[in-house]
């Protein structure tokens, strides 16, 4: 092998070295990706088994028992005489419109992202719907009354927009986001954004270090979602355990490509070494 030919395949190797060595560097950064993918999943997992949840105790006709345990929601925490506030003592309302005013959100981004020949049809629903929401508000009010479970009012509405409870004016405030969710209205419990306040004996916010010692109230572990949390966590672990495998594969590959190359190169290195030996050797002699 000549020395320009030497030369050439040094600098093919060398290129050859240089994409292998960005191969594997490509496959360690993918190695710590799948490695934050699993120390993900299992935070997820355990944030699955170890959530907690505000239940409350009903009445039962059942005199055994007494009381059955439900999920908090807004119907079963009013039956009992609670409300919903913030901090300052302004109370959650639900709309009477709340579904309607859904449905209006929809039929309105639909009309944002319609042809121009549907769009006529889609104001026409909108129009539709705005007419049944003014009809409801007509006829009932913009907010639902709460009433416990005897069908009693636990407060008053009041024409400037403000309610009366237990003597008390407060404003309202609407909640029917929250409220008709129960995993929201949780959360916003637990978090410290929602009080709740028992309206038949006291003006106190419930906070979440009081449920301990509220007896319609319980603060427990959710297992509702515990077999669906494990069937991810086993299917992403699966997932992620192939997608190294295979990862470590490809690293086997290179790494014997790598080992190869560094042979290769060093083969010729020593022949430009030789080459260049003999030249300066022959020169000399001359």
């Amino acid at each position: 092998m000549g020395l320009s030919s030497s030369q050439g395949r040094l600098l093919m190797l060398t290129s050859r070295l240089s994409d292998i060595e960005l191969q594997q560097m490509l496959i360690s950064q993918r190695q710590n990706a799948l490695a934050v993918s699993s120390q993900k999943a299992a935070e997820e997992y355990n944030n699955a088994l170890t959530n907690c949840k505000i239940v409350i105790k009903m009445p039962n006709e059942n005199e055994k028992v007494g009381y059955t345990k439900e999920d908090l929601s807004y119907k079963n925490m009013t039956e009992l005489g609670y409300l919903a506030t913030d901090g300052t003592g302004a109370v959650y309302l639900t709309t009477n419109t709340y579904t309607q005013e859904q449905e209006l959100a929809i039929l309105q981004n639909k009309l944002a992202n319609a042809p121009e020949e549907e769009k006529a049809g889609i104001q026409e629903q909108i129009t539709a719907k705005q007419q049944e929401i003014d009809d409801i508000i007509a006829e009932s009010g913009k907010w639902k009354v709460p009433t416990d479970a005897s069908g009693n009012p636990l407060l008053t509405l009041n024409d400037d927009g403000t309610a009366t409870v237990n003597g008390e004016k407060v404003n309202i405030l609407d909640g029917s986001a929250y409220l008709e969710t129960p995993a929201i209205l949780n959360n916003m419990i637990v978090n410290g954004r929602i009080f709740i306040h028992n309206t038949t004996n006291d003006v106190s916010g419930i906070t979440m270090e009081m449920l301990e010692s509220n007896t319609e109230m319980l603060y427990e572990l959710d297992t509702s979602d515990d077999a669906a949390a494990q069937s991810k966590y086993e299917y992403e672990l699966a997932s992620i355990e192939r997608k190294e495998n295979q990862l470590e594969m490809e690293m086997a590959q290179l790494e014997t490509q790598h080992e190869a190359v560094l042979k290769e190169l060093e083969s010729v290195k020593n022949v430009i070494s030789n080459n260049v030996e003999r030249t300066f050797k022959l020169f000399s002699n001359g």
